[in-house]
């Protein structure tokens, strides 16, 4: 775990003054895994002389490392240096942080899970639903006890190894936009008909543009993967 920890407190450190240089990652990668070497300079880290990365990895050289040229130097090269976690490195946002998206999509998925089927209407409300939960309750404040201090818990995700993770605790979710829309539905069954909403019109199913074969002829065309007797 401390290895672990060092690595990640390595990689964070020399992408924050590079943000969204995405055609530096492999590189910075692999100069944070030879930051170990016996030069002054990080091996193969000539594409960082312009860059603060070179200045971030020089200052680190002096600090206990891996030694170079070992299996484990090897192995967290060829680790650090993947294409996939390159590739989404690459993607990270370079000025925000997309947890609020992250969440706001979970708690979609909670108003509307996808092992389920709902009509075009039941699934705009919803989404409209998430949307109005998610604005009333995105910004809680930290729970506090009643000497006025913070809230936290510990957890222990099976990802960390042992490791732990601090979460603060917040306040309760509130509800008020119900109460909101039921006040809204009692002023509409007030009025007459014709001031109503009009019924939203549903667009067709994405099935229903598909050319639909002849079920003969589909039977006739179809081919089992298995041979048969």
């Amino acid at each position: 775990m401390p290895a672990r920890a060092g690595v990640v407190d390595s990689l964070l450190g020399v992408f924050q003054p590079e943000a969204g240089r995405a055609d530096l990652v492999h590189t910075v990668c692999r100069c944070v895994a030879n930051k170990g070497a016996a030069s002054p300079k990080p091996h193969g880290c000539d594409d960082l002389r312009e860059t603060n990365i070179l200045l971030i990895l020089l200052r680190a050289h002096k600090k206990k490392w891996i030694k170079p040229s070992s299996l484990s130097a090897v192995k967290l090269e060829k680790l650090v240096t993947d294409k996939r976690l390159c590739k989404d490195i690459g993607k990270l946002s370079a000025v925000h942080q997309t947890s609020n998206v992250e969440g706001f999509h979970s708690l979609i998925i909670q108003f509307a899970p996808k092992c389920y089927v709902y009509s075009y209407t039941g699934m705009l409300c919803r989404t409209l639903l998430a949307r109005l939960h998610y604005n009333e309750n995105a910004s809680r404040h930290t729970a506090t006890t009643k000497a006025g201090e913070q809230r936290f818990k510990i957890r222990y995700p099976k990802y960390k190894a042992g490791g732990h993770v601090v979460k603060k605790i917040l306040v309760e979710a509130t509800f008020s936009y119900v109460d909101d829309l039921m006040r809204e539905v009692v002023d509409l069954c007030k009025k007459p008909s014709a001031d109503r909403p009009v019924q939203l019109e549903e667009p067709p199913t994405l099935s229903s543009a598909m050319e639909k074969p002849d079920k003969a002829e589909a039977i006739k065309a179809h081919a089992s993967r298995f041979k048969t007797k």
